[in-house]
């Protein structure tokens, strides 16, 4: 079956393919919101210099490391076609993505 992006969900895993569907698409937007959050904060403290104070420096570092955790998402969602285990292992944007949140979620 062909969803809505052009992928093939027939190998989902324990998932129905509308629940992968509904995956897919909860992570592209949350991670899409997560992003255009980030990028407000981090302008906020770049274009007001008023907000340039310990604590909204340690807010913007956040920032950053919430913005790169959820490109890592994003780059999941978008390397890996259909959920299989060996291709996960395989997959360079799979690994990049697995790197990324790792390392970003834990800041």
């Amino acid at each position: 079956m062909t969803t809505l992006l052009g992928e093939d969900l027939s190998c989902a895993g324990p998932f129905t393919e509308a629940q992968t569907l509904a995956i897919k698409v909860s992570t592209f937007t949350f991670a899409g919101l997560s992003i255009v959050g980030s990028f407000m904060i981090i302008f906020s403290y770049w274009y007001f210099h008023s907000l340039r104070t310990f604590p909204y420096k340690l807010i913007v570092f956040l920032s950053v490391a919430n913005l790169f955790s959820s490109v890592g998402y994003f780059l999941g969602e978008i390397g890996l076609k259909d959920f299989d285990e060996v291709e996960c292992n395989n997959n360079a944007g799979c690994i990049i993505s697995a790197v990324m949140t790792q390392f970003f979620d834990v800041a």
